[in-house]
């Protein structure tokens, strides 16, 4: 992972370093260090910092002769766990807190431009469908092909993931 590949996805995010550093348990000054270059971090931590960031759904972009480095963000899937993003514009008498599940997603190509919508069902009520901006992932659907093992999304720090840094 290259320092620009992390800042741009917290920026896809919309998280700030303490946010980052509160998901992985990484110091915020490490990770600002490693962004402005002035650490170029231990495997370890970078992938600890990586293993957050796919699981809150991006996806790294590794360099190729026809491609540079770079992320995106992974769509919403039926059975992902989501809830509203801190500083959403909808609150529909829910908690930021509160995890619902994705039961349903609007396929592609979105009919709405080019941002999906997807219907989450919440303890209390279903909400129709809704941006996926006013939503982060909490947890991988559990059949996802891209998700990391189980025990990586309860403790990223026990597993090493093998990535070329």
């Amino acid at each position: 992972m290259q320092p620009e590949q992390l800042r741009a996805a917290r920026s896809a995010l919309n998280w700030n370093l303490d946010r980052l550093a509160e998901e992985s348990g990484i110091h915020r000054n490490t990770i600002s260090n490693f962004e402005n270059r002035k650490y170029s971090g231990e495997s370890v931590t970078i992938n600890i910092l990586k293993n957050t960031l796919r699981m809150a759904g991006i996806i790294f972009i590794e360099e190729s002769e026809n491609e540079s480095a770079g992320i995106r963000m992974r769509r919403f899937r039926v059975g992902d766990k989501v809830s509203f993003r801190p500083n959403s514009r909808v609150s529909a008498g829910i908690s930021p807190r509160e995890v619902g599940d994705v039961v349903e997603v609007e396929p592609h190509p979105p009919a709405t431009g080019p941002t999906y919508q997807i219907k989450v069902k919440f303890d209390q009520k279903i909400l129709p469908y809704i941006f996926r901006y006013e939503f982060e992932l909490k947890q991988p659907a559990p059949d996802d092909g891209e998700n990391i093992q189980s025990e990586m999304i309860r403790r990223p720090y026990l597993q090493i993931v093998e990535d070329n840094i």
